[in-house]
């Protein structure tokens, strides 16, 4: 009898999704604006990867966000979805 495996096409829950509008620099870190008006705080280097029009999918949890999350960037240019560590 063969095994088979099943791929679950249900959505990842407690994931955020935004467009971003832009990004501006807040002291040491960089303020990531979403076109509703909600914005994060990320580190200068990783918002060097975001532009304007890219979409960030991330944990909606406080307590999901630690050092090892992913937060995944699809580049508006490029059309792929990259995804960095915070």
């Amino acid at each position: 009898m063969a095994d088979s495996f099943q791929v679950s096409a249900e959505p990842q829950r407690h994931l955020c999704q935004r467009l971003v509008q832009g990004t501006r620099p807040k002291g040491d870190k960089t303020e990531c604006v979403f076109v509703d008006g909600i914005s994060i705080l990320l580190s200068k280097f990783l918002a060097s990867f975001i532009d304007a029009g890219d979409e960030l999918r991330f944990p909606l949890e406080l307590e999901m966000a630690t050092a090892g999350t992913e937060l995944h960037v699809s580049n508006s240019s490029l059309k792929n979805s990259v995804p960095l560590q915070l």
